[in-house]
């Protein structure tokens, strides 16, 4: 019998003992192993996609929540913070590119982002290239970043002009012109000179058709947000807008008249939204329509009835609400199965989110190049577009404030002493939390390190008594074995014979044990990844084998091995005769 049939043997011979010690020193590798694959890919999850970011700027909050949100799109952005220090940071002297985010919508499970084409620059780190170079198919989307402006200056907004002052306290003044061109203010006729509102107050100007507005308008251009010419009625109301301000007639039909008062009084070319009743004729509205075309209003859009039948009108184009464009992220297109072309409607809300009130759809004009990070899981819409929704439109002001909100900006500071001195100057405005994107990683990994010790202390403990069971299983039954042995010997089987059995016989035990471990280790690392892509925001690999692996596999052998050693010593000095003796 050679001595590996003999190991074989003596496990066999006592098979439940056997497997129970084997399954003690498998349970503590399966700890080992699952902790050892969770900790590799958290640290690729999180080290590959953190380079080349190094500042990011947001609301008062936990930086490594700012952190989290802005570059691995995790977690629940903090809030907003005001959308004035957007053109400050680009302006800066350390800054050679800003990128900001709007967050709040999410499309089939996957985040949307607003953001601009800075997306596309060379610093930007996921993908590499600049501008098409970055996209596998398709082109990027386009920016208008005054069409951005124009909707936050419809609502009165500071926040995206840091030369603007904030007015958190703004009143509405009521100014109404009579046919006679009276000025009546609170119903009380007062006079042109004498007119000296506040200079953070709003104006809104009422006059019937024949006023004019030409002396009031060039006193108080820059306040004037509302413009209304003629009284309200059950006709069509036209409203034209420029900037802030807003001009609206009514009338049945609408003069072509008004119309250039009012466009005069804009000071600009109008974009008009025109609202018909129900019983407008089609005489009224084709006149009306003839009326806004001959004033030079380029662009209109109509709501109710559109018809015009007696007078034959050339339909004007709608108004623009700008570009919906969205560039996909390699995972989102290609999970997803959209292409260049498609049309998507995201929802509000980042988890659980509903159908905006309206209908909304950007078109998929590029996708990026795949990267292995968690760029490839985003949505990547136009800025402009994002505040083209009524319900972000509506919240786009920090409550309180006149300030426009953003997620975050993140910031790419130019070589050198310039991210220090960004970080320095930042960090004493308290409206703001500036986040050091490497600092805040190795914050991270201090935390989840220090948790990961405990694990592994406790795993490294379960396979060391796991070992000790091994030496404690063969070394109670030597008195059984020590006829065994005597007779081994006595047949001529030498005494390292019989060493190396029990010694073997350790050590297969623990192999056994270590080889069910690792595979235990990664089936429970399969069967708790839905776990941890809901707490750490990535889907871990079970079954990528690590080399460290092979290392514990080795070192719990080994263990077995010397735990053998007590029990082999034991066998080794048997005497043969005394046991050779015949049973009582």
């Amino acid at each position: 019998m050679t001595l590996w049939q003999l190991i074989v043997r003596q496990i066999r011979l006592r098979g439940l003992s056997s497997t129970l010690t084997a399954l003690s020193v498998s349970l503590g590798v399966m700890l080992v192993t699952s902790i050892l694959l969770l900790q590799h890919q958290m640290e690729e999850h999180f080290l590959k996609p953190g380079r080349g970011y190094h500042v990011v700027v947001g609301a008062p909050g936990s930086a490594l929540q700012l952190v989290l949100n802005a570059v691995y799109h995790m977690d629940k952005s903090p809030g907003l913070m005001p959308m004035r220090w957007w053109p400050v940071l680009e302006a800066n002297d350390s800054v050679a590119l800003a990128v900001p985010y709007c967050l709040g919508d999410s499309f089939r499970g996957y985040r949307v982002v607003g953001t601009t084409e800075a997306l596309f620059d060379r610093r930007f780190p996921h993908p590499e290239g600049e501008g098409d170079e970055k996209l596998e198919d398709g082109r990027m989307f386009r920016f208008d970043r005054e069409a951005l402006f124009r909707r936050l200056r419809g609502l009165g907004s500071t926040g995206f002009d840091p030369t603007q002052p904030e007015a958190p306290d703004v009143s509405v003044v009521e100014i109404a012109i009579d046919d006679a061109g009276n000025l009546l203010l609170g119903g009380e006729p007062v006079s042109l000179d004498a007119l000296e509102p506040e200079s953070r107050d709003d104006v809104r100007v009422t006059a019937s058709e024949r006023a004019d507005l030409g002396p009031l308008i060039n006193r108080l251009r820059d306040r004037v947000v509302r413009i209304q010419i003629g009284p309200d009625s059950e006709g069509p109301a036209l409203a034209l807008r420029v900037g802030e301000t807003e001009a609206r007639l009514y009338g049945d039909p609408i003069r072509a008249a008004g119309i250039h008062d009012a466009l005069r009084a804009l000071g600009a070319d109008a974009r008009a939204s025109l609202t018909t009743a129900e019983d407008t004729t089609d005489q009224a509205l084709a006149q009306t329509l003839l009326a806004v075309r001959s004033a030079g209003v380029t662009s209109i859009e109509i709501h109710g009835r559109v018809q015009a039948t007696e007078v034959e009108v050339a339909e004007p184009p709608p108004l623009s609400h700008g570009v919906f464009e969205a560039v996909l992220g390699w995972e989102v297109a290609h999970e997803l199965g959209v292409r260049v072309g498609d049309e998507i409607e995201p929802t509000h809300g980042v988890e659980g989110g509903h159908a905006h009130d309206h209908v909304h759809l950007w078109t998929v004009v590029g996708i990026l190049k795949r990267t292995d990070t968690p760029v490839d899981k985003v949505v990547w819409i136009n800025m402009d577009s994002f505040f083209g929704i009524e319900e972000h439109l509506e919240g786009a002001l920090i409550p309180g404030t006149r300030d426009a909100g953003l997620s975050s900006i993140l910031l790419f500071p130019r070589p050198g002493v310039h991210k220090a001195m960004l970080l320095s100057s930042l960090n004493r405005e308290p409206e703001l939390s500036v986040a050091d994107v490497s600092e805040q990683i190795r914050n991270l990994f201090s935390i989840v390190g220090s948790v990961d010790t405990i694990f592994m202390i406790v795993s490294v403990m379960v396979v060391i008594l796991g070992v000790l069971s091994i030496l404690v299983a063969i070394y109670n039954t030597m008195s059984e074995r020590r006829r065994e042995v005597a007779i081994l010997r006595a047949i001529g089987a030498r005494r390292m014979t019989v060493f190396g059995a029990i010694v073997g016989e350790a050590a297969a035990l623990t192999l056994l044990g270590a080889i069910a471990g690792l595979i235990l280790g990664h089936l429970l690392v399969l069967a708790s990844a839905g776990r941890v892509e809901e707490a750490a925001g990535f889907v871990p690999e079970a079954f990528v084998f690590l080399p460290i692996e092979a290392l514990v596999a080795a070192i719990v052998v080994a263990g077995g091995a010397l735990a053998g050693l007590v029990p082999a010593w034991k066998a080794y000095r048997t005497d043969v005769a005394q046991n050779l003796r015949p049973l009582a």
